[in-house]
């Protein structure tokens, strides 16, 4: 079995601190998707409607 440690603390609009057993990482949320300092991911889906 292993063992696996991983912690965000938010920093607010919409940015985050992470912390691993690997390192330390940061991230902000954009309304097309993720960007990091270890890449970035796309946020994909059909939008929400408010009727």
């Amino acid at each position: 079995m292993s063992f696996r440690y991983q912690r965000r603390v938010n920093l607010g609009k919409g940015s985050h601190l992470n912390f691993s057993k690997t390192g330390v990482s940061y991230s902000k949320r954009t309304k097309f998707g993720t960007v990091g300092s270890r890449g970035f991911s796309i946020r994909t889906g059909i939008p929400e409607v408010d009727l």
